[in-house]
């Protein structure tokens, strides 16, 4: 029964398998290169970056292409505090990293005291809920920070891919 059985199933098996070779996609070698042993600290520029949309199975829905980095913009990352800053925008965290994770705390600063959503006594305290980002390659000149999140109702899922260079 057994050699009966299997010149029907093996044609099957490696169309199968055929199949499921080319459909995968395999990451640019870049992507997957990271150096925990290398340190962030120091200053960095936002070249470009971009989002992507997925459904809430999966399924590619758009992309949002970023506008390059803003020249003026700089990020100075330390030991324990990541701050950012240009002529529009100014953020202060907290980061913890693990390996090729980072996990971020927003810190309140001045900006958010006047915008109303922080108070004087909190300045430099964390609010908010850590974000939780990837670290997809880092070598000593640039790095590609990945952060996603689904929309509150559930309905997609949004991935942005941020470019860094010295």
């Amino acid at each position: 029964m057994f050699q009966t059985f299997l010149p029907r199933i093996l044609p099957t098996v490696l169309g199968w398998c055929v199949f499921l070779q080319t459909g995968c996609t395999f990451p640019d070698p870049q992507e997957v290169k990271t150096a925990p042993s290398l340190s962030l600290q120091g200053r960095w520029r936002q070249d470009s970056g971009h989002v992507m949309f997925y459904d809430r199975r999966g399924q590619f829905l758009h992309r949002l292409e970023g506008d390059s980095g803003d020249p003026t913009g700089l990020m100075t990352i330390g030991t324990v505090r990541w701050r950012f800053w240009d002529g529009r925008n100014r953020a202060a965290f907290s980061y913890t990293r693990r390996g090729d994770t980072l996990i971020l705390l927003r810190l309140a600063d001045s900006a958010l005291v006047r915008g109303g959503h922080a108070q004087w006594e909190d300045l430099g305290t964390p609010i908010g809920l850590p974000d939780t980002s990837l670290i997809s390659c880092l070598t000593a000149r640039s790095w590609v920070l990945l952060d996603s999140a689904r929309h509150p109702d559930g309905s997609d899922i949004r991935v942005a891919r941020t470019y860094y260079s010295r």
